[in-house]
């Protein structure tokens, strides 16, 4: 519902959305992630302006309804999942959020998590925001609030940050602090897209505070082409944590990783936990060794914001850590430029020969995910795991056509691997092998192992293998055989346990989305039904809702024939499903 695209439709969803939640705050408090996200993302679509007040007036009765620490690590969480992607207006509107809900919060109600020390780099990373000074305003306003809300804790947090950044939170800080003379406002104001000025309306003020525009230190230009080509590069490097633990000391073999600006980048996209006291080299030193990554080969780099958009779900970064290069294979289209790193060295082929470079390198790839059988080398795993996503994406897929049983077997066999970020990362590579026509039939012999292998990872405790998984599913359910999928779900939807039983109805609701499945779907109700009414009776409210919604997409699909089938329900839950059938 939070994509429907009619007007109406999403209006009269949003008052529904507002009388659930003051209704049923109580139980949706596992559903605030998701609630917010959806939400602050909604913020950058085209709306009309009478949708937009209704976004704002939905983000107020979710601020009043559900704790103000529980919203706060939600908006961090949101800020730092490298999975997203948001424009300009969902930052605005994602620090006008977070700007109000800290202006409410108590201090106690900041705890240390890795997460909140990477959202408050980020947040000084946007201070700086080349595109947007709304972006700019926004950002420092929420941590000026961060710093009255807990002085002392975003204080020690900062002394850890790259020296970069500590100079432009303190500065700001220290200029708000001397130059204003108007408090905060007491409380947060959605209705406005823009933030107020709370730290002076003056050009000076502006001049002293936002760093674009503040010419005496750095030349900003240079610090973003700077901090863009170091992010570059990282992507071609990893951590490996069961290597670190061995060493228990930082070795910065790779030149530009013991500078304070790629640290800062660093610290952008991956959580860490450094202590205070570290020590921050000096940030000229640094740019002047990102300009050594700038001289790489482009092709190295060329991807590199696809993987790290889409899948780069990273490793957490210890002050300990032993950083070690990794093997990297670019694939290029058309059998293109291929480069591969190993021991340190590039090894560049010139594409005169490509299938036999492709082949080369695909066999490169194969060989590092069999390690899995081990449990050793996870980051170059996930090294060559990142290559398959580029393959996929921009490659030729004959060459993933041809060792297509050998790729899913040993993709399936990192499912399985100690590290979170390693088994995320491998549905990443189904999610995109399965956008491709040209690989589909190969899929469907091994349908029903895929669909289990998706459907057990909801039990996963790391919530991006989860999520992963969930897009996985939703591939599968676009371009699998309907008739396959429902005999996989059925028998998993009337007697599997929670939440694997959930996450077949959600994939189940996906199938039913589609107008060409609808005769499949129609000959399969009998068998579905039972099921799903079963479902709607469940212990686990999650469980109800995914039925409910599930019967609802049914319904749009088929129509009046899904009502026999409905008989049976007591007047309540037939009550509460028709209000929803007739609301979709």
């Amino acid at each position: 519902m939070f994509m429907d695209a009619h007007t109406k439709v999403f209006s009269l969803f949003l008052e529904t959305l507002m009388e659930l939640v003051v209704s049923h705050k109580d139980d949706l408090e596992d559903w605030l992630y998701v609630l917010l996200t959806r939400l602050l993302l909604k913020l950058g679509a085209d709306l009309l302006g009478s949708i937009l007040q209704k976004i704002y007036r939905t983000l107020d009765v979710v601020r009043d309804s559900f704790p103000y620490k529980s919203q706060f690590n939600v908006i961090i969480r949101f800020m730092v999942d490298q999975t997203q992607t948001p424009n300009i207006k969902v930052k605005v509107g994602t620090l006008n959020y977070l700007l109000g809900i800290a202006q409410l919060m108590d201090p106690s109600d900041i705890k240390y998590s890795n997460e909140l020390d990477v959202g408050l780099a980020k947040i000084i990373a946007w201070t700086y925001e080349p595109k947007s000074p709304e972006v700019r305003k926004c950002a420092q306003q929420t941590l000026i609030a961060l710093f009255n809300l807990n002085s002392s804790y975003c204080t020690s947090k900062l002394m850890t940050l790259p020296k970069l950044y500590q100079e432009n939170a303190s500065e700001l800080v220290q200029k708000y602090l001397s130059n204003t003379t108007t408090p905060m406002k007491p409380r947060y104001s959605p209705n406005s897209e823009n933030c107020s000025s709370n730290i002076g309306s003056s050009s000076k003020n502006r001049e002293l505070i936002d760093p674009i525009d503040d010419s005496e230190n750095l030349n900003p230009e240079d610090v973003i082409k700077s901090l863009r080509s170091t992010a570059n590069a990282i992507q071609n490097y990893s951590f490996d944590s069961k290597d670190i633990r061995d060493t228990g000391e930082m070795d910065f073999a790779t030149a530009g990783l013991e500078d304070s600006l790629s640290r800062l980048d660093l610290s952008i996209h991956l959580p860490h936990t450094n202590e205070p006291g570290d020590n921050l080299k000096s940030n000229m030193d640094g740019m002047s060794r990102a300009k050594k990554f700038r001289s790489l080969p482009r092709n190295l780099h060329s991807g590199s914001n696809c993987h790290q958009r889409s899948w780069s779900i990273a490793p957490r970064f210890h002050a300990n850590y032993t950083f070690k290069r990794k093997r990297a294979v670019n694939y290029k289209k058309g059998g293109g430029v291929v480069f591969l790193l190993n021991g340190g060295s590039y090894n560049q082929y010139d594409g005169s020969n490509g299938d036999e470079e492709a082949n080369l390198a695909m066999k490169d790839i194969i060989l590092e995910l069999q390690s899995v059988k081990t449990r050793t080398r996870s980051a170059e795993r996930r090294a060559s795991m990142s290559q398959l996503i580029r393959i996929a994406r921009e490659g030729n897929n004959d060459i993933l056509l041809e060792n297509f049983r050998t790729v899913l077997r040993l993709l399936l066999e990192n499912l399985s691997d100690d590290v979170g970020s390693t088994r995320a990362l491998a549905f990443g590579v189904l999610t995109e092998m399965l956008k491709k026509e040209q690989l589909i039939p190969s899929f469907q012999a091994f349908t029903e192992l895929i669909i289990l292998k998706v459907l057990e990872a909801h039990k996963d405790e790391e919530k991006d293998v989860e999520r992963a998984a969930e897009s996985c599913a939703a591939s599968m359910a676009l371009v699998i055989s309907p008739d396959m999928v429902i005999r996989v779900l059925n028998p998993i939807i009337k007697t599997g346990e929670f939440p694997v039983n959930r996450a077949a109805i959600k994939m189940l609701t996906k199938v039913n989305e589609h107008e060409n499945n609808k005769e499949a779907l129609s000959q399969h109700l009998g068998e579905l039904m039972p099921g799903l009414l079963k479902a709607y009776d469940n212990q686990q409210s999650s469980v109800r809702k995914a039925a409910v919604f599930c019967m609802v997409a049914l319904h749009q699909l088929i129509g009046d024939g899904l009502q026999p089938y409905l008989d049976g329900l007591n007047g309540s839950k037939l009550k509460l499903l028709n209000l929803y059938i007739k609301r979709a």
